[in-house]
Parts: structure tokens; C-alpha cells; sequence
């Protein structure tokens, strides 16, 4: 019986260790002189002079495959049915 369980107990670590051997590889760690220094930049906002236009998306085309319609939805009611077929689809 203890021949049987030093056996198995030599099977689980030989899992454990051979990937651990295989994978472990040493970390080059760097000096300061192998370390760029990079300039500090001012940290500048860049001003976006064109206001954004939500009402040029907010419909959704989508094109049925099968009978090669094309459906128009409002943004809502597309993340509304998705949501609804996603859960629909988990029961």
C-alpha cells in the first residue's frame, strides 16, 4: 500500500515540477544605464472643435442573410433584442 501512494505521490509532483522547470526562465532585470530617459511632456489637451453628432448614429442597418432584408432599428431597439436573444438563448 505505501508502495502504491509513494508512487502516486511521485506521479503528482513530477506534473507539477516538469512544467515548472521547462517554464521558468530567469528575469533579466535592467540597470539605469540600459534604461532610457524619455523627456517629460506637458501634459496638453487637445481640443476637439467639432461637436459630436449623436443623431448620425443613432439607427442600426442590419441585412437578414436568409432573405436578404434589410432592416432598419432604432439604436435602443437593437441593444434590446440583443440582450433578449442572448438571455433567451441561456435557458
Amino acid at each position: 500500500m505505501r508502495k502504491i501512494l509513494l508512487y502516486i505521490l511521485g506521479f503528482v509532483l513530477l506534473c507539477f515540477t516538469i512544467p515548472i522547470i521547462f517554464t521558468n526562465r530567469p528575469e533579466q532585470k535592467q540597470t539605469s544605464s540600459q534604461v532610457e530617459e524619455k523627456p517629460v511632456e506637458e501634459n496638453t489637451a487637445v481640443e476637439n472643435t467639432e461637436p459630436y453628432q449623436y443623431s448620425n448614429y443613432g439607427t442600426v442597418r442590419l441585412l437578414h442573410q436568409e432573405t436578404g432584408e434589410v432592416e432598419t432599428l432604432s439604436m435602443d431597439e437593437y441593444i434590446y433584442r440583443s440582450c433578449i436573444s442572448r438571455n433567451a438563448s441561456k435557458f
